[in-house]
């Protein structure tokens, strides 16, 4: 229903104001989507540097997801129900501008493994960018777990004597 979608929504902004209230909002933001075929997000989540997960949920969409989608997620449609609509979270947004990073390019670059067809580094899934760094990733595509990884694979660049951030 509206008033529980609305209910929902309400919550988040919540919990963003509760995190900005007791933490280093200097720190950088990390997050994750999870999409059906078409782009309609489905999952998001926003996690700190520190793994701490600020945000995780799934988003209502009416649009059907693909089993291909349905294959790589596991998010079934009628989870979704009751859920916050992008379009209604979305206008709603009472953030300051950040300066977004793509970790995508930025470990293409890193690992440095240049593609003549594509005339550009190499991107790797993020599972492959974690276990660059030694790590086994675990519970891949799912918001949540992929913006903890994301962290993962951040820390190992930004501790690497050959990377300047």
């Amino acid at each position: 229903s509206q008033k529980t979608t609305q209910h929902t929504i309400v919550a988040i902004f919540k919990q963003f104001e509760q995190y900005n209230r007791l933490h280093d909002t200097s720190k950088p933001l990390f997050f994750d989507t999870e999409t059906t075929v078409d782009d309609q997000i489905i999952e998001i989540a926003f996690c700190d540097s520190d793994r701490h997960v600020i945000i995780d949920t799934l988003i209502y969409t009416d649009r059907p997801s693909s089993p291909g989608a349905f294959k790589v997620h596991g998010i079934y449609p009628h989870e979704l129900i009751g859920k916050p609509t992008f379009i209604t979270s979305n206008h709603k947004l009472r953030l300051q501008q950040v300066d977004v990073k793509c970790l995508a390019k930025q470990s293409a670059n890193f690992i440095g493994q240049y593609s003549p067809y594509f005339k550009s580094n190499r991107y790797f899934s993020l599972s492959k960018a974690c276990l660059h760094f030694g790590v086994e990733h675990t519970n891949a595509h799912r918001a949540a777990a992929d913006a903890i990884a994301c962290v993962t694979v951040w820390e190992g660049m930004m501790t690497s004597h050959h990377w300047d951030y």
